[in-house]
């Protein structure tokens, strides 16, 4: 199993370790949809790349429909979730799940950790 990231306050105390994956999330936000990388991500939430988009608009309390997959293999199931935004950095969008789920998020976490962290650049 990967490690969890180091990233973080060290007074937080997280209910579900974060995981550093290779993965890609489809965010929906009106009619336009977002493809970001998944810095990291647990059973209680998600954190994504802001990359080059403008992901000012998407204000802290609103939620989006996700699609999660492996970006090794788009092929693979997606997991579909809905997130609310909880926190922007200069790098990215923390968002927290909404809702119970199938197991489909457990199980994509899984198959993702087992592959390792993503490549490093």
């Amino acid at each position: 199993m990967v490690k969890p990231p180091s990233q973080g306050r060290p007074s937080e105390q997280r209910q579900h370790p974060r995981f550093e994956v290779f993965a890609s999330v489809e965010l929906k936000r009106g009619d336009d949809t977002l493809v970001l990388a998944v810095k990291d991500i647990s059973l209680g939430g998600i954190y994504v790349s802001a990359d080059s988009h403008d992901v000012g608009a998407l204000k802290i309390g609103s939620i989006h429909e996700l699609h999660v997959f492996d970006a090794l293999d788009a092929s693979g199931p997606a997991v579909f979730r809905r997130a609310v935004v909880v926190r922007h950095t200069s790098e990215g969008v923390g968002l927290s799940w909404t809702g119970g789920g199938d197991g489909s998020l457990e199980k994509l976490v899984e198959r993702l950790t087992k592959k390792g962290p993503p490549p490093q650049k």
